[in-house]
């Protein structure tokens, strides 16, 4: 069925993740560090981009597109770090990591003390609800009390449009909040929505809003640290070189045609 080939899908995601090909030499210095590990934050909750399977390893498209990028710097190692969303660019700036991603956003906030890559995908918000509420626009939200994770666009979206919240310090917990009751909606992506709907077998009583939540699209990119050029070419030009990879790192899993944002990336070939 289609939980089962979404775990195989994991799997695959997962195998890619732990090994890095093509690993013989090293990246010149400034990209790597001086034993040629390439250091990554992520906060690791955000389902598909990155999250720890249920044997405690890293999984996810972001996760998979990280090992494909540390292959072609050389890198001897990908090493993953821990973060949150509220501390991440914190992290990156105090040099914790030399990169970070997950299914992060470019924002104005994060850009005033880091850099992004180039984009790489489009999304934008939506609202689960149970089937039947009304919760398909901003109008009809303030009347619902909605649930979002802190320290991302998620919060930032809820503070500026919406007026009952609860916040949850864990990506994933409003979702558990939306299951027993504690909260009338959840606003997030609509990868997460997608993905939590069909792996979960809830889309059976919870259904997404049928289009994007206006003013929340966003783009998904790579998180550098501002003035590291050398690291900023790099990738930049690897992301513009390998987007037939990134293609087929979306369709290799029929559950990523389920989002209408990716519709952009396919149709450039």
């Amino acid at each position: 069925g289609l939980f089962q080939g979404l775990l195989v899908v994991s799997n695959v995601l997962l195998i890619g993740a732990l090994i890095v090909r093509g690993s013989s030499g090293r990246a010149p210095p400034t990209l790597l560090d001086a034993d040629g590990i390439l250091t990554v934050g992520t906060p690791g909750d955000y389902y598909p981009y990155s999250f720890v399977s249920g044997n405690g390893e890293r999984a996810g498209i972001d996760i998979e597109l990280i090992a494909e990028l540390a292959s072609g710097m050389k890198a001897k190692e990908v090493r993953f770090v821990n973060t949150t969303w509220a501390s991440l660019t914190e992290g990156l700036a105090e040099g914790k990591y030399h990169v970070a991603a997950g299914g992060i956003s470019v924002t104005l906030e994060r850009l005033l003390s880091c850099a992004f890559s180039d984009g790489y995908y489009q999304s934008g918000k939506v609202a689960v609800t149970k089937c039947g509420i009304e919760g398909g626009d901003i109008e009809s939200l303030q009347n619902l009390i909605v649930g979002v994770n802190v320290g991302g666009t998620n919060e930032a979206f809820a503070d500026s449009y919406l007026v009952q919240v609860r916040k949850f310090d864990r990506n994933g917990e409003q979702l558990e909040a939306l299951l027993a009751g504690e909260v009338a909606a959840v606003v997030t992506d609509v990868e997460e929505a997608a993905w939590w709907l069909h792996t979960g077998g809830n889309n059976a009583t919870y259904c997404r809003s049928p289009a994007i939540l206006e003013g929340t699209g966003t783009t998904k990119a790579i998180l550098l640290p501002r003035g590291d050029n050398p690291l900023k070419r790099y990738v930049d030009f690897w992301l513009e070189q390998n987007r037939p990879f990134i293609e087929a790192l979306y369709a290799v899993c029929p559950f990523y045609s389920l989002s209408p944002s990716l519709s952009h990336i396919r149709s450039k070939k």
